[in-house]
This record gives structure tokens, sequence and C-alpha cells, in this order.
């Protein structure tokens, strides 16, 4: 999240690295509008673009993929 400060919660920071994983010609980062939703959180909350999906969409997707990480 955009202004987050790792630190402050006994983090490690990542944020340098998330830009580079969105904006590539084939997006691999999905977002679950009701996880964003429930959170309180929007799309610019967020540190780089990512597709934001509905909650089936997402879990098709799961479904389709190899790997799949998550926080």
């Amino acid at each position: 999240l955009r202004h987050q400060d790792a630190a402050s919660l006994g983090k490690r920071n990542f944020t340098d690295g998330f830009p580079r994983l969105g904006g590539q010609d084939d997006q691999y980062l999905w977002v679950e509008r009701e996880s964003l939703t429930a959170r309180g959180l929007t799309e610019q909350d967020l540190l780089t673009s990512v597709s934001i999906v509905d909650r089936d969409e997402m879990a098709a997707l799961i479904n389709r993929m190899t790997v799949v990480i998550s926080a």
C-alpha cells in the first residue's frame, strides 16, 4: 500500500520490487474487488497497476494457474 511504513510493522520493505511486477504487456497481478472493498481500499491505494476482478473470476484464475503467490 502507498504510504505504509513496513518498518513500523516490524516487516521488511518490499515496495521497491512491486512496481516492476505490474505494467507488462501480460498482466499477472490480480486483486479481488471484494477484498479491496472489505479493507476500505481502492486501486489507487496500491503500489502498482493490477487487474481488479470479482471473486468468481479470481477463483477461475487460481484454478488455471500452476503457481499462486498470495498474501
